[in-house]
């Protein structure tokens, strides 16, 4: 067979042999770029270099060698991932364009101008590369992994809030069931009794428990609740009460002495106790268990500051928002364990009670409308978050407490 440098080998057909035999496997070379090269030689000389085994001349060689090889990779990744060829790094150098250092560009051109296709076809090349590639692939599976593992939580905080989101909806559905009452400047459009100022308002089916007092269950150190609470940047406050109702006795009261004998005793009927009320006796169609009072209140400070007052519809400052929902006790612990979680739940029962209970347009909460003087209805909370850097905060008082605990003083994220 005539000799040629570059002949295709091609087995013989059947019809040449008389036998049947199967073509011969031709095992191509592994392609190979500059990139390749240079990262194998870069593995192999940290190898050498980490052996201590070897001899320290060929060690340090070794050192050298991978530092150059370094270099060299730093130039050839920055050529593929901004599209230049390495020549033209170099002419853009040359003319002062860039910032690349030019030695480092000078043997990356050498380097890149090589034929590596003896080094393909070596053993240590294919093992090297057969290991890079199996380092690839365990990678990408890991990725793989990684970003199916990150889409599964996706999917799972997706759900968990989707869920949250539902049970915070049928929590409020339980919470404005109860019976809701109001105290608050009302413009006399708004007012239960037709004149404008302070008053309540009362839901229909609440019965027998008005808002007894407001004030009290906030008392700490000072009655003043503006010097307690609003003096350190606490402008909201809620308390979750049992409701309890008067117990009576009938005792004998002997009559008082006269100047010939006494007055016939008489009997009066007296408290002798309390004894906690049904959810069911406070709001028509209650559960029949305990009865709890959540009351919401606002506070101003004593300072009296223009940018976090709370004004009335015309004008004044010192207004105030009350808001008193009888609710039975396991709803009620339900909304307490998650307005600590996010006071803003707090603000929402609040705002619906209002908006949906007692029938305040949404408008006249909101921004105001011309029975309100264009004033909202709705405490400053932006104002006060502002004052307070950023978060204002909410106080869950503990009932009967008397001493202020900052620990109570929960944070009110931005909705």
């Amino acid at each position: 067979m005539p000799a040629h440098e570059n002949h295709t080998i091609r087995p013989h057909s059947p019809a040449e042999t008389g036998t049947h035999q199967q073509p011969e496997t031709v095992i191509a070379e592994p392609a190979i770029n500059p990139i390749q090269a240079a990262e194998f030689q870069l593995d192999y000389a940290n190898t050498v270099h980490g052996n201590p085994e070897l001899p320290i001349e060929k060690r340090r060689a070794a050192q050298a060698k991978a530092s150059e090889m370094a270099d060299v990779l730093e130039i050839l990744d920055y050529s593929a991932s901004s599209g230049n060829s390495v020549d033209s790094l170099v002419k853009s150098t040359e003319r002062g364009i860039g910032s690349l250092d030019p030695g480092k560009l000078k043997r990356a051109q050498e380097f890149a101008s090589q034929d590596y296709s003896e080094l393909a076809g070596t053993a240590q090349f294919r093992h090297w590369e057969r290991g890079r590639q199996a380092k690839a692939a365990v990678k990408a599976e890991a990725e793989r992994a990684a970003a199916a593992q990150a889409e599964s939580e996706q999917k799972t905080d997706a759900i968990d809030a989707s869920r949250a989101e539902l049970a915070e909806t049928y929590l409020l559905q339980d919470v404005l069931k109860g019976g809701v009452a109001v105290h608050t400047d009302f413009a006399a459009e708004y007012s239960q009794h037709g004149y404008s100022g302070f008053s309540e308002r009362v839901e229909d089916k609440r019965q027998g428990v008005p808002i007894k007092e407001y004030n009290e269950p906030f008392v700490l150190e000072d009655r003043n609740l503006h010097k307690v609470y609003g003096d350190r940047g606490i402008y909201e406050g809620v308390v979750f009460t049992p409701v309890s109702k008067n117990m009576y006795e009938e005792v004998e009261v002997p009559g008082r002495k006269k100047m010939f004998g006494r007055e016939p005793a008489t009997k009066q009927r007296q408290v002798a106790g309390t004894e906690p009320m049904l959810a069911s006796e406070v709001v028509a169609g209650a559960a029949d268990e305990p009865a709890v009072e959540m009351t919401y209140r606002t506070f101003g400070d004593s300072s009296y500051r223009s940018e976090t007052e709370y004004k009335v519809p015309d004008g004044r400052a010192g207004n105030i928002l009350v808001v008193s929902i009888v609710m039975p006790e396991s709803v009620a612990g339900n909304l307490e364990q998650a307005g600590k979680a996010d006071p803003n739940i707090i603000r929402t029962v609040a705002e619906k009670a209002m908006l949906e209970n007692i029938g305040i347009p949404e408008a006249a909460w909101r921004e105001g409308d011309e029975h309100t003087h264009g004033r909202p209805m709705r405490p400053p909370y932006e104002a006060w978050a502002k004052a307070s850097g950023g978060q204002s905060k909410l106080y869950f008082q503990e009932p009967g407490a008397r001493a202020f605990d900052p620990s109570r003083a929960v944070a009110v994220k931005s909705a």
